[in-house]
């Protein structure tokens, strides 16, 4: 179904965030992330809101951020300190994933979260987003943490090849202006 990306076809993928097995419910997200369906949001905020397995979870809240940033953000809290940055590390990275700059004004609280992997996965998704004053952050980012300030460069350096600026010309655009 994933790749006759129709999103009238996503139903029973769907129905698959509630299968007693991880790994078909890991895919499921990815699938309705992937193919965009935002009538798949219910299913994954209550996936989101009840999951145990990290992977999982990871995956419910990146495709969550994909489809409806306002929706995401409520869920970052965790049980434990780990958690938390387990679900925030998982929304930036749906924002950096999500189209355009509709995610702009959803990645500020990531922009300045305590651990340096989100921020550097939220970098990022502004970058992508077309905010590049978010590239200032790198120089600070690489000072605490050098390891995640490269791993921000590399998340951009993959979304940000030939085939990826000729799709999103705006980018293109702002970068050459910069």
């Amino acid at each position: 179904l994933e790749n006759i990306d129709r999103k009238d076809l996503m139903h029973p993928v769907r129905k698959l965030t509630t299968a007693p097995w991880p790994r078909i419910r890991l895919r499921a997200c990815r699938v309705l992330a992937t193919v965009g369906d935002t009538g798949a949001v219910p299913d994954l905020k209550k996936l989101a809101a009840s999951e145990q397995d990290p992977k999982v979870l990871h995956s419910a809240l990146r495709a969550l951020a994909r489809l409806a940033p306002a929706e995401a953000l409520p869920l970052l809290k965790g049980a434990t300190p780990a958690e938390d940055e387990l679900r925030a590390s998982a929304a930036a990275e749906g924002l950096g994933d999500a189209p355009g700059p509709a995610v702009a004004a959803h990645l500020a609280t990531l922009l300045d979260h305590p651990a340096p992997g989100v921020r550097s996965r939220a970098i990022a998704a502004a970058v992508l987003s077309g905010q590049l004053d978010a590239l200032a952050r790198l120089d600070q980012l690489h000072a605490a943490s050098p390891s995640d300030a490269f791993e921000s460069l590399a998340l951009m350096g993959r979304k940000l090849g030939p085939a990826a600026l000729r799709e999103n010309r705006e980018l293109a655009a702002a970068l050459a202006a910069d």
